[in-house]
Protein backbone atom coordinates (compact mmCIF):
# COMPACT_ATOMS: atom_id res chain seq x y z
CA UNK A 1 0.00 0.00 0.00
CA UNK A 2 2.90 2.38 -0.62
CA UNK A 3 1.48 3.56 -3.95
CA UNK A 4 3.39 5.92 -6.17
CA UNK A 5 6.44 6.08 -3.87
CA UNK A 6 7.16 2.32 -4.07
CA UNK A 7 6.55 2.32 -7.80
CA UNK A 8 9.04 5.13 -8.22
CA UNK A 9 11.68 3.40 -6.07
CA UNK A 10 11.23 0.06 -7.88
CA UNK A 11 11.46 1.73 -11.27
CA UNK A 12 14.62 3.51 -10.17
CA UNK A 13 16.23 0.22 -9.14
CA UNK A 14 15.50 -1.40 -12.50
CA UNK A 15 16.66 1.62 -14.49
CA UNK A 16 19.80 1.85 -12.37
CA UNK A 17 20.69 -1.76 -13.13
CA UNK A 18 20.16 -1.24 -16.83
CA UNK A 19 22.18 1.96 -16.95
CA UNK A 20 25.17 0.09 -15.56
CA UNK A 21 25.82 -1.36 -19.00
CA UNK A 22 24.89 1.75 -20.93
CA UNK A 23 27.48 3.25 -23.27
CA UNK A 24 27.33 4.60 -26.79
CA UNK A 25 27.92 1.67 -29.07
CA UNK A 26 30.84 3.02 -31.19
CA UNK A 27 32.93 3.39 -28.03
CA UNK A 28 32.04 -0.04 -26.68
CA UNK A 29 32.68 -1.70 -30.02
CA UNK A 30 36.23 -0.35 -29.96
CA UNK A 31 36.58 -1.14 -26.26
CA UNK A 32 35.74 -4.83 -26.54
CA UNK A 33 37.02 -6.03 -29.91
CA UNK A 34 38.40 -3.63 -32.46
CA UNK A 35 40.91 -0.79 -32.60
CA UNK A 36 41.12 -0.67 -28.80
CA UNK A 37 42.67 -4.14 -28.79
CA UNK A 38 46.00 -2.81 -29.99
CA UNK A 39 45.66 0.59 -28.33
CA UNK A 40 45.07 2.37 -31.64
CA UNK A 41 41.99 4.21 -32.78
CA UNK A 42 39.42 4.85 -30.07
CA UNK A 43 40.96 4.37 -26.64
CA UNK A 44 39.72 1.53 -24.50
CA UNK A 45 37.93 2.36 -21.25
CA UNK A 46 39.14 0.86 -17.97
CA UNK A 47 38.37 1.16 -14.29
CA UNK A 48 40.64 0.47 -11.32
CA UNK A 49 39.90 -3.05 -10.15
CA UNK A 50 39.46 -1.80 -6.58
CA UNK A 51 36.47 0.19 -7.86
CA UNK A 52 35.18 -2.33 -10.39
CA UNK A 53 32.07 -4.44 -10.35
CA UNK A 54 32.30 -8.21 -10.64
CA UNK A 55 34.52 -9.33 -13.51
CA UNK A 56 35.00 -12.15 -16.01
CA UNK A 57 36.26 -14.74 -16.79
CA UNK A 58 35.52 -16.65 -13.60
CA UNK A 59 36.20 -20.06 -12.15
CA UNK A 60 32.80 -21.72 -12.63
CA UNK A 61 33.79 -25.03 -11.04
CA UNK A 62 31.34 -26.54 -8.59
CA UNK A 63 32.16 -25.14 -5.17
CA UNK A 64 34.45 -22.40 -6.49
CA UNK A 65 34.69 -19.52 -4.04
CA UNK A 66 33.31 -16.12 -5.02
CA UNK A 67 33.27 -13.13 -2.71
CA UNK A 68 32.52 -10.31 -5.13
CA UNK A 69 29.20 -8.54 -4.65
CA UNK A 70 27.01 -8.46 -7.75
CA UNK A 71 25.08 -5.25 -8.37
CA UNK A 72 22.10 -7.29 -9.58
CA UNK A 73 19.92 -9.32 -7.22
CA UNK A 74 19.68 -13.05 -7.88
CA UNK A 75 16.19 -12.91 -9.40
CA UNK A 76 17.26 -10.20 -11.85
CA UNK A 77 19.93 -12.31 -13.56
CA UNK A 78 18.48 -13.01 -16.98
CA UNK A 79 18.07 -16.67 -17.82
CA UNK A 80 16.00 -16.71 -21.01
CA UNK A 81 17.59 -15.46 -24.25
CA UNK A 82 14.73 -16.58 -26.48
CA UNK A 83 13.30 -13.06 -26.62
CA UNK A 84 16.71 -11.43 -27.17
CA UNK A 85 18.54 -10.97 -30.46
CA UNK A 86 21.88 -12.49 -31.41
CA UNK A 87 24.26 -9.57 -31.94
CA UNK A 88 27.65 -11.25 -32.39
CA UNK A 89 29.52 -14.55 -32.47
CA UNK A 90 33.24 -14.83 -31.70
CA UNK A 91 35.69 -17.19 -30.03
CA UNK A 92 38.78 -17.23 -27.82
CA UNK A 93 41.74 -19.60 -27.78
CA UNK A 94 42.38 -20.97 -25.22
CA UNK A 95 39.29 -20.99 -22.97
CA UNK A 96 38.86 -17.96 -20.71
CA UNK A 97 36.67 -19.53 -18.01
CA UNK A 98 37.84 -22.40 -15.80
CA UNK A 99 35.93 -25.56 -14.87
CA UNK A 100 37.74 -28.15 -12.75
CA UNK A 101 38.03 -31.53 -14.45
CA UNK A 102 36.77 -30.14 -17.77
CA UNK A 103 38.84 -27.14 -18.85
CA UNK A 104 41.28 -26.39 -16.05
CA UNK A 105 44.72 -27.12 -17.55
CA UNK A 106 46.66 -23.81 -17.49
CA UNK A 107 47.96 -22.62 -20.83
CA UNK A 108 51.75 -22.87 -20.77
CA UNK A 109 52.56 -19.60 -22.51
CA UNK A 110 49.57 -17.31 -21.92
CA UNK A 111 46.38 -16.83 -19.95
CA UNK A 112 43.52 -19.25 -20.33
CA UNK A 113 42.85 -22.96 -20.02
CA UNK A 114 42.89 -26.07 -22.18
CA UNK A 115 40.44 -28.94 -22.02
CA UNK A 116 41.71 -31.50 -19.54
CA UNK A 117 42.94 -34.94 -20.57
CA UNK A 118 44.26 -38.09 -18.94
CA UNK A 119 47.51 -36.37 -17.96
CA UNK A 120 45.70 -34.04 -15.56
CA UNK A 121 47.58 -34.16 -12.27
CA UNK A 122 44.39 -34.34 -10.20
CA UNK A 123 43.37 -37.61 -11.82
CA UNK A 124 39.78 -36.41 -11.92
CA UNK A 125 39.62 -35.07 -15.46
CA UNK A 126 37.31 -36.54 -18.05
CA UNK A 127 39.27 -37.67 -21.12
CA UNK A 128 38.57 -35.28 -23.96
CA UNK A 129 42.01 -35.21 -25.58
CA UNK A 130 42.40 -35.67 -29.31
CA UNK A 131 43.76 -39.18 -29.76
CA UNK A 132 44.23 -41.69 -32.56
CA UNK A 133 43.13 -40.45 -35.95
CA UNK A 134 41.76 -37.21 -34.47
CA UNK A 135 45.16 -35.61 -35.02
CA UNK A 136 46.82 -36.97 -38.12
CA UNK A 137 49.71 -35.95 -40.34
CA UNK A 138 47.16 -34.44 -42.69
CA UNK A 139 46.06 -31.72 -40.27
CA UNK A 140 43.00 -29.72 -41.23
CA UNK A 141 43.65 -26.61 -43.30
CA UNK A 142 41.19 -23.94 -42.19
CA UNK A 143 39.75 -21.82 -44.99
CA UNK A 144 37.84 -19.29 -42.88
CA UNK A 145 38.77 -19.51 -39.18
CA UNK A 146 42.10 -17.91 -38.30
CA UNK A 147 44.78 -18.63 -35.67
CA UNK A 148 43.38 -22.01 -34.64
CA UNK A 149 44.50 -25.60 -35.24
CA UNK A 150 43.46 -29.16 -34.52
CA UNK A 151 44.14 -29.88 -30.85
CA UNK A 152 43.43 -26.32 -29.68
CA UNK A 153 40.86 -25.48 -27.02
CA UNK A 154 38.42 -22.71 -27.91
CA UNK A 155 35.66 -20.91 -26.04
CA UNK A 156 32.78 -19.82 -28.26
CA UNK A 157 30.78 -16.74 -27.27
CA UNK A 158 27.27 -15.93 -28.49
CA UNK A 159 26.31 -12.35 -27.61
CA UNK A 160 22.61 -11.59 -27.09
CA UNK A 161 21.09 -8.18 -26.47
CA UNK A 162 17.74 -6.55 -25.88
CA UNK A 163 18.99 -3.66 -28.01
CA UNK A 164 20.32 -5.50 -31.07
CA UNK A 165 18.99 -4.83 -34.55
CA UNK A 166 17.11 -7.70 -36.11
CA UNK A 167 18.94 -7.20 -39.40
CA UNK A 168 21.93 -9.37 -38.53
CA UNK A 169 25.16 -9.69 -36.56
CA UNK A 170 28.24 -7.48 -36.67
CA UNK A 171 31.87 -7.56 -35.50
CA UNK A 172 32.42 -6.65 -31.87
CA UNK A 173 29.67 -5.46 -29.56
CA UNK A 174 28.35 -2.50 -31.53
CA UNK A 175 25.34 -4.47 -32.74
CA UNK A 176 24.24 -5.06 -29.16
CA UNK A 177 23.59 -1.30 -28.88
CA UNK A 178 22.00 -0.73 -32.27
CA UNK A 179 18.55 0.23 -30.97
CA UNK A 180 19.19 1.01 -27.29
CA UNK A 181 21.95 2.72 -25.33
CA UNK A 182 21.20 0.72 -22.17
CA UNK A 183 20.31 -2.85 -23.16
CA UNK A 184 20.77 -6.03 -21.18
CA UNK A 185 23.57 -8.14 -22.67
CA UNK A 186 23.86 -11.90 -22.15
CA UNK A 187 26.85 -13.88 -23.39
CA UNK A 188 26.65 -17.66 -23.66
CA UNK A 189 29.94 -19.58 -23.55
CA UNK A 190 30.70 -23.14 -24.62
CA UNK A 191 34.16 -24.75 -24.66
CA UNK A 192 35.44 -27.22 -27.25
CA UNK A 193 38.58 -29.13 -28.14
CA UNK A 194 39.12 -29.12 -31.92
CA UNK A 195 39.53 -32.55 -33.51
CA UNK A 196 40.05 -33.86 -37.01
CA UNK A 197 37.31 -36.45 -36.61
CA UNK A 198 34.07 -36.19 -38.63
CA UNK A 199 32.23 -37.98 -35.82
CA UNK A 200 32.69 -34.79 -33.79
CA UNK A 201 30.69 -32.66 -36.22
CA UNK A 202 28.47 -30.08 -34.50
CA UNK A 203 25.83 -28.46 -36.68
CA UNK A 204 24.77 -24.82 -36.74
CA UNK A 205 27.43 -23.43 -34.41
CA UNK A 206 26.73 -19.95 -35.73
CA UNK A 207 23.11 -20.04 -34.58
CA UNK A 208 23.57 -20.75 -30.85
CA UNK A 209 25.23 -23.10 -28.43
CA UNK A 210 24.29 -26.72 -29.00
CA UNK A 211 21.55 -27.45 -26.47
CA UNK A 212 21.90 -31.23 -26.84
CA UNK A 213 25.42 -30.96 -25.42
CA UNK A 214 24.46 -28.88 -22.37
CA UNK A 215 23.77 -30.73 -19.13
CA UNK A 216 25.52 -28.53 -16.56
CA UNK A 217 25.40 -24.76 -17.06
CA UNK A 218 25.63 -21.78 -14.72
CA UNK A 219 24.82 -18.07 -14.85
CA UNK A 220 26.52 -15.17 -13.13
CA UNK A 221 27.06 -11.41 -13.38
CA UNK A 222 30.45 -10.43 -14.77
CA UNK A 223 32.00 -8.20 -17.39
CA UNK A 224 33.39 -8.01 -20.88
CA UNK A 225 36.62 -9.95 -21.38
CA UNK A 226 39.77 -9.84 -23.49
CA UNK A 227 43.49 -9.72 -22.82
CA UNK A 228 43.57 -5.91 -22.66
CA UNK A 229 42.29 -6.19 -19.07
CA UNK A 230 44.19 -7.18 -15.93
CA UNK A 231 43.24 -7.67 -12.29
CA UNK A 232 44.94 -4.55 -10.91
CA UNK A 233 44.16 -1.25 -12.60
CA UNK A 234 42.62 -2.20 -15.96
CA UNK A 235 39.29 -3.84 -15.16
CA UNK A 236 36.21 -3.70 -17.38
CA UNK A 237 33.47 -1.18 -16.51
CA UNK A 238 30.90 -3.01 -18.66
CA UNK A 239 28.40 -5.43 -17.12
CA UNK A 240 27.57 -8.71 -18.84
CA UNK A 241 25.33 -11.55 -17.68
CA UNK A 242 27.05 -14.86 -18.44
CA UNK A 243 25.67 -18.33 -19.18
CA UNK A 244 28.54 -20.84 -19.14
CA UNK A 245 28.44 -24.53 -20.06
CA UNK A 246 30.77 -26.17 -17.52
CA UNK A 247 31.74 -29.15 -19.71
CA UNK A 248 34.36 -29.42 -22.45
CA UNK A 249 33.10 -30.88 -25.71
CA UNK A 250 34.68 -32.00 -28.96
CA UNK A 251 34.14 -30.27 -32.28
CA UNK A 252 35.46 -31.22 -35.69
CA UNK A 253 37.64 -28.69 -37.45
CA UNK A 254 35.32 -28.71 -40.44
CA UNK A 255 32.32 -27.80 -38.25
CA UNK A 256 34.21 -24.85 -36.79
CA UNK A 257 35.34 -23.74 -40.24
CA UNK A 258 31.75 -23.92 -41.45
CA UNK A 259 30.77 -21.62 -38.58
CA UNK A 260 33.43 -19.14 -39.70
CA UNK A 261 32.20 -19.40 -43.28
CA UNK A 262 28.70 -18.42 -42.17
CA UNK A 263 30.17 -15.62 -40.05
CA UNK A 264 31.97 -14.27 -43.10
CA UNK A 265 28.81 -14.56 -45.21
CA UNK A 266 27.07 -12.45 -42.56
CA UNK A 267 29.64 -9.68 -42.84
CA UNK A 268 31.98 -10.56 -39.97
CA UNK A 269 35.73 -10.23 -40.53
CA UNK A 270 37.53 -9.24 -37.30
CA UNK A 271 35.88 -12.06 -35.38
CA UNK A 272 37.03 -14.78 -37.78
CA UNK A 273 40.29 -14.66 -35.83
CA UNK A 274 40.61 -16.30 -32.42
CA UNK A 275 40.83 -13.72 -29.64
CA UNK A 276 43.27 -14.09 -26.77
CA UNK A 277 42.09 -14.96 -23.27
CA UNK A 278 41.87 -12.61 -20.32
CA UNK A 279 43.57 -13.72 -17.11
CA UNK A 280 41.21 -15.53 -14.72
CA UNK A 281 39.87 -13.04 -12.19
CA UNK A 282 40.30 -13.68 -8.44
CA UNK A 283 37.42 -14.68 -6.19
CA UNK A 284 37.30 -11.15 -4.75
CA UNK A 285 36.19 -9.90 -8.18
CA UNK A 286 33.87 -12.82 -8.94
CA UNK A 287 30.13 -13.12 -8.35
CA UNK A 288 28.63 -16.40 -7.23
CA UNK A 289 27.46 -18.64 -10.06
CA UNK A 290 23.93 -20.01 -10.04
CA UNK A 291 22.63 -23.06 -11.83
CA UNK A 292 20.99 -22.39 -15.19
CA UNK A 293 17.84 -24.49 -15.41
CA UNK A 294 17.57 -26.78 -18.43
CA UNK A 295 14.34 -24.95 -19.23
CA UNK A 296 16.48 -22.07 -20.46
CA UNK A 297 19.14 -24.00 -22.41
Amino acid sequence: MCGRTCCTVFTGIIIGAAITIAVTYPVLRDEWFGPGDDETGARAAFVACSDAGTQSPADVSEGALASGASILPTNAILRNVSLMTLANVHYHSPAEHRSQGEFSTPNASESGFACDDASDATGTARVVATNGDDVSDARYAFSFCQDVAVGDTIELHWVYSTGAARTGVSDGLSGAFATQNNPYVVVRAQVFKITNNPSDDVADLFVSWNTTLVSDAVRYVGSTTGDKYDNVDRCSPFLVIWHVDRECHRVSARSLDEMCRVMKDNGLSDDLKAHAARQLVPSSLTASALSLSSTFY
